[in-house]
């Protein structure tokens, strides 16, 4: 078995203890965010957008077209929500 094949593995079978060690990071994407758009660096729309980006994984997880759907998110995060047609 690969590594990427032994790592996807622990992941589904712990999918919780990856996603909290994942979206342990918020707090610093979302630094990283607010630094990058030259705003404070607490401001809350930067760590949103942080959280939300790092819940991709648990919200794709699983999905026929795992591509198709990473880019259905972040086509949501940077357009916003539209009714599905």
């Amino acid at each position: 078995m690969r590594d990427g094949q032994r790592e996807q593995r622990a992941i589904d079978v712990r999918p919780e203890y990856y996603e909290r060690m994942w979206t342990g990071h918020a707090a610093a994407l979302g630094t990283a965010i607010a630094e990058d758009a030259g705003v404070a660096p607490d401001d809350v729309a930067c760590h949103a957008l942080a959280r939300f980006v790092l819940e991709t994984p648990a919200l794709t997880r699983g999905r026929p077209d795992l591509r198709g759907a990473v880019e259905q998110v972040f086509d949501l995060l940077a357009h916003g929500w539209r009714p599905p047609r």
